[in-house]
């Protein structure tokens, strides 16, 4: 909520390559707008995707276990299993999950839920659709996307590890074991 980062990111056969870098503090800039705007100036102009991110505390993540049998109506187990888990109704939110690799294969369907609000997520389009006249590809959840880093370095995707965004006045943490996130190992620290 203090700091607008971009990264440029390329894609490269089995590699990815951070290009350019840059933050602005919201403060410094006078709004979220000129931070935006001041950030996009530093990284330069790109043509590839455009993907913007949630904070922590605008979002729902849980890591639900189902039984196997499930897997054959994902869709509507996950509707229902949400409606019981979250605090508001699930047409006012965005929501979009994945199937997480498995010790057994018949243990049970492990599938972790990324979850929004519905103007929430409109309000970050938007902010980019104004500020940088570009359409946004994707919307992450939270500190979930830093899980990503794990493709870039192999390295990453052993062990326990636990990757924080340290902010102004919160950080989000994301707990990685053998390169999957793992909610039940993590807490959102708030200053």
């Amino acid at each position: 909520s203090g700091w607008v980062r971009a990264a440029v990111l390329t894609a490269r056969y089995r590699s990815l390559a951070l290009e350019r870098l840059a933050e602005v503090s919201v403060e410094v800039a006078g709004s979220l707008d000129a931070a935006l705007a001041s950030c996009l100036a530093q990284v330069g102009p790109h043509s590839g995707s455009v993907v913007a991110c949630l904070e922590g505390d605008r979002v729902f993540v849980n890591r639900l276990a189902l039984p196997s049998v499930a897997s054959k109506q994902l869709s509507d187990v996950l509707a229902y299993e949400l409606e019981a888990q979250l605090p508001i109704e699930l047409d006012g939110l965005v929501w979009d999950h994945r199937v997480l690799a498995r010790a057994k294969r018949e243990g049970p369907l492990l599938v972790l839920t990324g979850a929004a609000r519905l103007e929430h997520v409109r309000d970050r389009i938007e902010l980019i659709r104004r500020v940088a006249a570009r359409e946004v590809d994707r919307v992450g959840c939270g500190p979930l996307p830093l899980a990503n880093l794990v493709g870039a370095v192999p390295a990453l995707g052993s062990g326990v590890l636990a990757l924080v965004d340290l902010g102004d006045a919160s950080s989000e943490v994301v707990v990685l074991e053998q390169g999957e996130h793992n909610p039940f190992l993590e807490r959102f620290y708030r200053n």
